[in-house]
Formats: C-alpha cells, structure tokens, sequence
C-alpha cells in the first residue's frame, strides 16, 4: 500500500513544501526530509522520481534553515541519498535523481563536485566515437539516442549547478571531454 501511495504523496509533499516555503516548521521539514529519504531505499519503482523532486523542492523553498550547523548532518545524509540515487542505471530515473542533486548542492552551496564527477564520468564513456553500442532496430536507437541526449543534457547542467563557488575549492577541473552530437 505504501508503495502506491508513495508518488502520490511526494507530489503532495512537493506542492506543500512550495506552498508553504521558508514557513514550513523546522520539525514538519525535517521529518517531511526523514520520510521521502527513508522512500527512496531501495529499487527503482514506477513514480519514485517524485520523491526527488519532493526533496528538491523542500531544499529549494527552506535552504536558509537547512544551511544551518543545527541542520548539518540531515542535509549531509540527504545528498549522500539522493547521490546514491544518481548512480542507478536506468536513464530516466538517473536523469531526475542529476537534477535533484544538481538542485541541492547549488541551493545548499555545498560542494561536493568530485563525488558528482565520478557519479556521472561513465556517461561520457558512452558518448564516445566508437563506444560499444549494441545492434538495435531504427526505432529503438532513435529513443534511445534521444534518451541518451536528454541524460547527457541533464549531466552537463548538473555539473554546472556542482561547480563549487570558492575559487580555493575549484582546484583543478577534471578532464571532461565535450563530444557533440550530430544526426
């Protein structure tokens, strides 16, 4: 049952928390937090992207209380979920679990770019001239390609909102290579 009531709910989540912003209680924020951190445990389900999008959302409207110290270690459980997340396999879901992410670290200004890279680094392997790509029908390589595409736009976008902002932190980027993509 709860597994049927979990989209539903994150989308009631996420119009509550964009509703309410910044006023939402400390103690309905958190454990709104504790609940869709404790749904996106384990596999992949039909829906569960809008428990991300719910986590967001919360960040986005109440990132001045989450800043925080008294806030630290939620926050900080909080990206390593939604970074776990951005590691599954499947592109749609991987796809909104990047943006959530990218959304959380610009909103929380925590910089955590490395982690990000390395979650991200085997797409561009597949962007590759030359990559393995399996023999598939006309129809199957051109939504693929298109879902390709979108994730790949999700990645550099997520990147982008990872940059850390403290030029001491920057450091040395790692080497990204930009292939373009022509039909």
């Amino acid at each position: 049952m709860l597994l049927l009531l979990g989209p539903q709910a994150a989308r009631g989540v996420s119009t509550v928390a964009s509703k309410m912003g910044a006023t939402l209680s400390v103690v309905h924020r958190d454990s709104l937090i504790d609940i869709l951190m404790t749904g996106l445990g384990g596999r992949t389900w039909t829906g569960k992207e809008n428990l991300l999008k719910a986590l967001s959302t919360i960040v986005t409207n109440c990132k001045d209380g989450l800043r925080e110290a008294s806030s630290r270690v939620r926050t900080e459980a909080m990206i390593e979920v939604i970074l776990r997340e951005s590691r599954k396999e499947q592109p749609f879901y991987k796809k909104h679990a990047l943006h959530a992410l990218g959304d959380v670290l610009r909103d929380l200004e925590v910089d955590r770019f490395d982690e990000v890279y390395d979650a991200v680094k085997d797409i561009f392997k597949e962007q590759e001239p030359g990559s393995d790509n399996k023999e598939e029908g006309e129809e199957e390589v051109s939504g693929s390609r298109s879902e390709r595409l979108l994730l790949t736009e999700t990645v550099y976008e997520t990147l982008g909102k990872a940059w850390p902002s403290n030029r001491d932190t920057q450091g040395d980027p790692p080497h990204i290579n930009i292939t373009l993509v022509s039909d």
